[in-house]
This record gives structure tokens, C-alpha cells and sequence, in this order.
């Protein structure tokens, strides 16, 4: 199954490198092979991550291994794709990114 990102969860990944970039280079090449790692296992097992209640669509969250960041992600099992709507951190609202519009959205 393929895993893709929607736009927003794309500004979320730029926006969490360039505040780590500033501060520990090495902690940003950590989130990007744990990003990299969980995406793999999510494009496998894609059932992996906890359900979202109150979610508009059937999201699941999954958590990267040793970093306090998650992925809120859905599948699309008629096209075999996953889409990662959403990567906060932790101790960010679980609200977080629930509300974003139709842009953020993939295509029906």
C-alpha cells in the first residue's frame, strides 16, 4: 500500500525540520529516519496506528518511536492508499489539525 501526504501534513514535516534544524541537527535527521521508519510499517500494516474518535473521516494515529511526534493518518483500502492528514507533537491539543479543510483533504 502506498502512503502519501497531504498538503498540510507536508507543511507540518517542513515546520518541524526547520525548528529542529535550528536547534539539534541531529535530532532532525533522527525525525526524518523515524517519520521514515513509521511510514514504512504503516504502508504494511496499516491497521497499526490507534483509532481517532470524533475524527470526520476513520483516522488512526500512530506515534514515532523515540520522538514526541505522531501521525494521524486514514486508509483508503479501495485504492490502496493511506494518507497522512496530520503530524503534530504530542503535547499539541488532540485536536490539533481535526478541523483542516477540504485543501488538506485527498481527493474522494
Amino acid at each position: 500500500m502506498q502512503v502519501l501526504y497531504t498538503d498540510e501534513a507536508i507543511e507540518d514535516v517542513r515546520e518541524i525540520l526547520d525548528y529542529l534544524s535550528d536547534r539539534s541537527p541531529a535530532t532532525a535527521r533522527r525525525f526524518e529516519m523515524e517519520l521514515g521508519a513509521l511510514t514504512a510499517k504503516i504502508s504494511k500494516y496499516p491497521e497499526i496506528g490507534f483509532p481517532v474518535e470524533g475524527a470526520k473521516r476513520s483516522y488512526r494515529k500512530a506515534e514515532l518511536r523515540s520522538l514526541p511526534w505522531s501521525v494521524v493518518y486514514w486508509t483508503d483500502a479501495v485504492r490502496e492508499t493511506t494518507w497522512v492528514v496530520i503530524v503534530r507533537h504530542r503535547s499539541r491539543h488532540p485536536s490539533y489539525g481535526m478541523k483542516r479543510g477540504t485543501s488538506g483533504d485527498p481527493p474522494p
